[in-house]
């Protein structure tokens, strides 16, 4: 029952931040800097953490091995990257637009899983 509550939520969050990052989700003026980096944020937090859990439960399939397993690489890619976002965020700064669509990529992969 767990999981499925996980699955949800995360299929919630993974069509959210397509959305924003595809531009569809707004009408107005553009998200800001400090917007798209609090929205990276949430994913990147609950998507590790949802990794996390997944990857203590002992009745995993094979299937859900494989994707705990490629999550959790795609998370090591990201997470100097979250953190360099984030500092240079706090700072005033704002990110080139490689970085950022470098971020959003693998972001995408953690969410789908792919």
């Amino acid at each position: 029952m767990r999981s499925h509550k996980v699955v949800g939520a995360s299929l919630v969050i993974a069509l959210g931040v397509m959305l924003i990052f595809s531009g569809c989700a707004t009408t107005g003026p553009p998200m800001s800097v400090k917007g798209k980096a609090a929205m990276v944020l949430a994913t990147y937090n609950s998507q590790t953490q949802m990794t996390a859990s997944m990857s203590q439960r002992p009745d995993l399939t094979e299937e859900q091995k494989v994707m705990v397993r490629k999550k959790k690489a795609i998370i090591v890619k990201l997470d100097p990257m979250i953190k360099a976002y984030g500092t240079l965020i706090q700072a005033g700064g704002t990110p080139s637009p490689n970085d950022e669509q470098a971020i959003y990529q693998l972001i995408d992969e953690l969410v789908g899983g792919n």
